[in-house]
Formats: structure tokens, sequence, C-alpha cells
């Protein structure tokens, strides 16, 4: 299964050696879009709805950390990652407590972004298995309610 990925940088150099990275690091992604700003981040996402988001903090107009807020309320499931040029903790915390999965900071290496995506793929196959579990226990309980129910009845 691939794993939808969008960008959103506003410097383009630095958006499109992401994207490059990415597309080149052999891992089960699939760029749907890249964005330059909040606005048509957040147009994007609608849009196809990624499950991985990298983005910068610094963005003209609504800044990355608002963006992410925006997406979060439209998916519950995406990954977000940050790539920043700030190393400001009160940055770093903030995403933090918005449940970002990594903040990485410019310049980044390759090994490092792509070690991100990795785990944000395992962290995103854990949430579906789990979810698929908790499905696989919800129908064998419904399956066997019948049978609980009569006897339920039989005992009164």
């Amino acid at each position: 299964m691939k794993y939808r990925v969008m960008v959103v940088e506003d410097e383009r150099i630095e958006r499109e050696a992401t994207v490059l990275t990415l597309q080149m690091s052999g891992l089960e992604t699939d760029i749907v879009g890249s964005a330059e700003n909040g606005a048509e981040a957040l147009q994007l996402f609608r849009m196809h709805l990624p499950d991985i988001v990298i983005v910068d903090v610094d963005l003209p107009g609504i800044s990355g950390l608002e963006v992410i807020s925006e997406m979060q309320k439209l998916s519950e499931d995406t990954q977000y990652i940050i790539l920043s040029a700030y190393n400001v903790f009160s940055y770093a915390q903030k995403a933090l407590k918005m449940g970002v999965h990594e903040y990485l900071l410019k310049p980044c290496r390759t090994e490092e972004l792509v070690a991100a995506v990795q785990s944000a793929i395992c962290t995103l196959e854990e949430t579906r298995d789990s979810g698929k579990s908790s499905q696989a226990f919800k129908e064998k309980l419904n399956s066997i309610r019948p049978v609980l129910e009569s006897e339920c009845i039989y005992t009164i």
C-alpha cells in the first residue's frame, strides 16, 4: 500500500528537494501535492486527505502550526512532520502538544527525513492494525450476541 504524502514549504528549492528525496527514497509513498503557503496547503489537504504531511513552521500567511491545527480538524489519522529552520523551544513544545510525529531542524539530512517518514508509516500501520483488530472483535461479539441473549432469556 502506498501512503499519500503532501509537502508544505514556502521555499521552492526546499520543497522540490523534499519531494525528490521522498521519490528516490524507496519508501511506499506517493506525493499527492506540494504547497507553498498555508491556504494552498489546506485546499490540497481537503482534496487528497494525505496520510503524512511534511510542513514548514514559518509559512506566509497562516503558520505551519495553524495549518496543522486546521488539518487535524479534518482528519485525525494524518501524521505530521515539521521541518523548521527555527530551533525555538516554544514551537517544538506546541508541536508536541498537537501530537506532531516529528520535529526536524533544517538543514535536514536525507537519512533523517526518510527515517521520520518511515516512522510515520509504522505509526499509521499500527493504528490501522489496531483498528482492524477492534473491528474483528466487534464482529465476533455481534455474531455471538443472539446466543448470549437467548441463554440469558432461558436462564430468566
